[in-house]
């Protein structure tokens, strides 16, 4: 069992060693191991062809990072120039691969046109402000056309180019809120499309950007549903690892950020199957309940060996400020969102634990509290501060911790002293309405 605070001390020593990148990409990481050949992704971008609108998407690459989602919409919708002009040229995504496609099908065309109409009616600020707003939505009635019309289309509704303008859709939805839960419609549209297409059908780097710039929602929007998120099974893990750029180090497509999205991946099922034996306790027997806390407990193993791995000469996250740390520019916009990432997972994991057996509580909540206080700390460092759009889903699950300590510890306190040390003890669950109350929190409704 990890002793106290064993997480964070950790993040103190391996913050003091030294600097060491991890793999480059020699094919020896043991991510690699037992899933075969794996070809390589080439780093060069496609040859660009296209026009000024397919140019100036480029500018939106920020906006595809798999760490923006659902939460980062009402803050997006006011600090969205803020968030994309200063860092797009970090963020090679699958909006690099559009403009060689322009022309190829009329409904991505339509959607770039949406696109970069409400990009542009962000910088207008004058007396035709009403006049530039109503241009967006207009092209965006027609995108909407052009897209059903290639959905109802059995070919092209599997092409690549009508994913493309699906993801692309959700874009529209960060720069302008005058289409009330359309965000969520298209996001969940493109997992179905996704889903749809099968895990064979992400062979080209175009493909692998797509399903690579969906990973992040696709999981989140699982939790939402509270249910299994569908790429945990093992198809779809071998295309996300398939996606894996050797040499990129803190991109989306880095096994940095894969192979931590590969166990957030399996943290809704968790959620799911936690919550259906506390809810319904009597109807699920002993086997089942151990065999979920051993799988929690696995996950979050797993994650302490992520951290190890890739953690390993970074910043830790309470000394994210310290100026003896010498960044690189892509360190100081991408690190500390893939940080507060790891963080909110091992926060969901503590949680689930606790709920399943509460004589964990009294080692597990104390270092569940640090960690949301060091989200907290690092979303409002000066240094994070311009990424702060892609922390907003783990800044929420780290309030709801905090916001319910107090609870959850008392809880904890009603623990009898000898069950918490018991080598056999009986686990003893969370209630029902604590549970309900946190995940409600975050925007989850138990059912």
């Amino acid at each position: 069992m990890e002793t106290v605070s064993s997480f964070t001390q950790s993040m103190h020593r391996d913050g003091r060693k030294k600097r060491d990148y991890g793999p480059q990409g020699d094919g020896s990481s043991t991510l690699y191991r037992g899933i075969g050949m794996i070809p390589p992704s080439p780093s060069a971008l496609p040859q660009f062809s296209g026009t000024a609108e397919s140019a100036d998407l480029l500018l939106l690459a920020p906006l595809t990072t798999i760490h923006v989602g659902r939460a980062a919409i009402e803050y997006l919708s006011v600090n969205i120039l803020q968030f994309v002009l200063p860092s797009y040229e970090k963020h090679a995504s699958y909006v690099s691969h559009v403009p060689c496609r322009w022309g190829q099908e009329v409904a991505l065309d339509h959607a770039v046109g949406c696109v970069v109409a409400a990009f542009h009616a962000l910088h207008i600020r004058d007396n035709t402000q009403s006049l530039s707003k109503h241009k967006p939505l207009s092209l965006y009635t027609r995108a909407l056309q052009f897209l059903q019309q290639a959905l109802k289309d059995p070919k092209r509704s599997l092409s690549a180019e009508t994913l493309c303008a699906t993801e692309l859709l959700c874009l529209f939805e960060y720069l302008t809120k005058d289409i009330d839960k359309a965000w969520i419609q298209h996001a969940r549209g493109a997992a179905r499309l996704i889903e749809h297409r099968g895990p064979r059908m992400f062979t080209t780097e175009f493909e692998k950007s797509l399903l690579i710039g969906q990973m992040g929602i696709i999981t989140t929007e699982a939790f939402f549903d509270n249910k299994h998120c569908f790429l945990e099974q093992g198809a779809w893990m071998y295309a996300l690892r398939s996606s894996i750029s050797p040499n990129e180090q803190f991109s989306d497509r880095s096994e940095r950020v894969v192979s931590l999205y590969e166990n957030m991946i399996f943290l809704p099922g968790l959620l799911k199957d936690c919550s259906t034996i506390i809810m319904s306790p009597d109807e699920h027997n002993g086997a089942l309940h151990e065999a979920l806390v051993h799988k929690v407990d696995m996950r979050r193993r797993s994650l302490l060996s992520w951290y190890r791995k890739w953690g390993r000469g970074l910043p830790p996250p309470d000394d994210i400020e310290n100026e003896r740390f010498s960044w690189t520019a892509d360190e100081i916009s991408l690190w500390p969102e893939i940080l507060v990432t790891h963080q909110a997972c091992m926060l969901m994991c503590n949680r689930i634990l606790v709920a399943l057996d509460r004589t964990r509580g009294h080692i597990l909540e104390p270092e569940s509290q640090e960690i949301a206080t060091q989200i907290m700390t690092i979303r409002h460092a000066p240094r994070t501060n311009i990424r702060a759009g892609s922390m907003m889903a783990s800044l929420s699950v780290a309030q709801a911790v905090l916001a319910t300590a107090s609870d959850w510890d008392m809880d904890m306190a009603e623990v009898p002293l000898p069950l918490k040390y018991e080598a056999h003890k009986k686990r003893v669950l969370i209630s029902p309405e604590k549970l309900s109350f946190w995940t409600g929190l975050i925007g989850i409704q138990i059912r």
